[in-house]
């Protein structure tokens, strides 16, 4: 019996890149063949050959379509749908080569919300939109710009700092253990994003206590902006932030005698003095400085990538226009797109999960536009002395990662990107939305977000929602870079550890992890080697579900290379 859906999970490295297939039937029994791509991995066109895997994996020498499609369907390879979880090289590069094969039918594509510094454009349109009216590529122009300036402004607060402190033994490790900012950048640069995130609440916190009084407790809702009101501290950690916050900001003098905060740079300016002979404070803050350079060249490069992506789709001749949006939610509220035969149209009633549809559970709308705003620099540091709380390590890229959960003939697929679930819950002290939650209760197949890495409310929302205990097996998707240093996390091995019962999950790996990375609950949940000697060191990943209830029914691991 033929499947009704083939999911592909290709061998990328570190990125992601998956196709799912779907064969329906309408009332008169014709057959309809529905694909929809997620992410494509990376592509390096500068490299000779060029690198573009994803391309290669879809399409013959002689330019026919390989057997990933054939092998569920004669039908002529079209792609309904693509969706650019969110704007990260790894996961968006691999489209341009895609979008650049004209002999391909693209309905549509879904890029990635982001909005680009306010004082680049007022309006608040999205980066996406301003790209694709841009008609002689001054838009990237000034966004990397801007990310230039900001790299130039930290060199000059390093300048500031440390007097009798030289910044390049500090970094080097002269003054103690070196940074080693070069091999580990999520352990650099992504905590201290966490830390910009929030740094507007932290500072609403503080005038809510300069207008009230230092025993004012705010609540989230109150924080004076309400496109902030969705915390981003780690939970172990934000308990008791507001009373060190009070007890911290007192050494600037009386209450009443507050420098408006249009000034809090000169105050950040006197915190920069008091700590310029502290050799620890110096690598401190040279770490939050360089974090910060790297956090722009970061910015720089996943627009790049967002920009290629963009003029691959002008590229197009006019008859085989993509049709491009940019989606996004209300706080806990899912949107509903069911397939009505020629594309995805959004309904306001959900229908039963026997069609096919989707639901799109991410990101939300204030969580985009908290992180449209951006700091000086001097406000950053400032932030850090203030409230040195830790964070795990979901970039302001990954946080606005598309979460979607297809489904069709009551199967389930969930595709999360690099999520880090930030917004599925209006402040650390309140439960997950319950409609967010009512999702993720049963789902078949899950793209575990962030490659497995340090993620702790990507599992915990799929904790509380009980997808642990569900009797029907499920399979969880990972991809990442071969002996990857840092992935899967323990986190990871932590979330298995729940599972009980007939649904204990099946790991599917890409590539091979690092040995040490490896807890005995991941080794023991890894599904073996299919078909059976075909083991590799990488290898794509293969499932099929057929339809039937009698034997052979259910879901079917047809390829997995990686064993462990």
């Amino acid at each position: 019996m033929q499947p009704a859906i083939q999911l592909d999970m290709f061998d990328v490295q570190l990125g992601a890149a998956i196709l799912m297939q779907f064969r329906l039937a309408d009332a008169a029994g014709t057959e309809q063949i529905v694909r929809v791509m997620a992410d494509a991995g990376d592509y390096k066109p500068r490299r000779q050959p060029p690198i573009d895997v994803l391309k290669k994996k879809l399409q013959l020498p002689n330019g026919g379509p390989s057997s990933v499609w054939t092998g569920f369907s004669t039908v002529q390879p079209r792609l309904d749908l693509i969706i650019g979880t969110h704007y990260d090289a790894d996961h968006l590069g691999g489209l341009v080569p895609i979008i650049d094969e004209h002999a391909w039918v693209i309905d549509e594509i879904w890029l990635p919300p982001v909005q680009s510094d306010k004082r680049q454009d007022p309006h608040g349109r999205l980066l996406v939109q301003q790209l694709l009216d841009d008609q002689d590529g001054t838009v990237l122009t000034r966004y990397l710009d801007a990310r230039a300036e900001r790299i130039r402004e930290v060199r000059r607060v390093q300048g500031l700092l440390h007097e009798n402190v030289d910044v390049s033994k500090a970094l080097a490790g002269e003054f103690g253990e070196p940074l080693h900012l070069a091999d580990a950048q999520d352990k650099a640069l992504e905590p201290f994003l966490d830390d910009l995130l929030r740094a507007d609440r932290i500072l609403a916190r503080a005038r809510a206590v300069e207008q009230f009084g230092p025993e004012h407790r705010i609540a989230p809702e109150d924080d004076g902006n309400r496109t902030h009101a969705h915390s981003h501290g780690d939970e172990e950690h934000d308990a008791d932030a507001h009373d060190r916050l009070q007890a911290q900001l007192r050494e600037f003098g009386p209450w009443r005698r507050w420098p408006r905060w249009h000034d809090i740079a000169e105050m950040s300016h006197g915190y920069l003095r008091r700590r310029r002979s502290d050799v620890e404070a110096a690598r401190l803050d040279m770490l939050t400085l360089e974090t910060i350079v790297k956090a722009s060249a970061s910015e720089a490069i996943t627009a790049k990538s967002l920009d290629a992506v963009v003029q691959a789709i002008k590229r197009r001749p006019p008859t085989m226009r993509i049709r491009v949006r940019c989606e996004a939610i209300d706080a806990g509220r899912p949107r509903y797109f069911r397939w009505t035969g020629r594309r995805f149209d959004e309904q306001a009633t959900p229908c039963d999960d026997t069609g096919l549809g989707f639901h799109l559970m991410g990101p939300s709308r204030g969580l985009i536009a908290q992180l449209h705003a951006r700091l000086p620099i001097e406000k950053l540091l400032l932030v850090r002395a203030l409230d040195p709380l830790a964070s795990d390590s979901v970039t302001p890229s990954n946080r606005l990662s598309y979460v979607m959960r297809f489904h069709s003939g009551m199967q389930r697929i969930l595709v999360s990107g690099d999520a880090g679930f930030t917004d599925f819950r209006p402040d650390w002290r309140k439960p997950f939305y319950p409609h967010l939650l009512a999702l993720l209760s049963r789902v078949d197949v899950i793209q575990i977000a962030h490659h497995g890495g340090l993620n702790h409310r990507f599992y915990r929302a799929l904790d509380q929602a009980g997808q642990h205990r569900q009797s029907e097996p499920s399979f969880l998707l990972l991809s990442h870079a071969t002996h990857d240093a840092s992935r899967p996390q323990k986190q990871f091995g932590n979330y298995l550890s729940t599972f009980q019962g007939q649904g204990k999950p099946s790991v599917l790996f890409t590539a091979t992890p690092r040995p040490g990375n490896l807890t005995p609950v991941i080794r023991a949940a890894t599904a073996p080697v299919t078909p059976a000697g075909t083991q590799a060191p990488e290898g794509d990943v293969q499932l099929a579900y057929v339809s039937s209830t009698g034997q052979g029914g259910g879901w079917v691991l047809q390829k997995h290379a990686v064993g462990v």
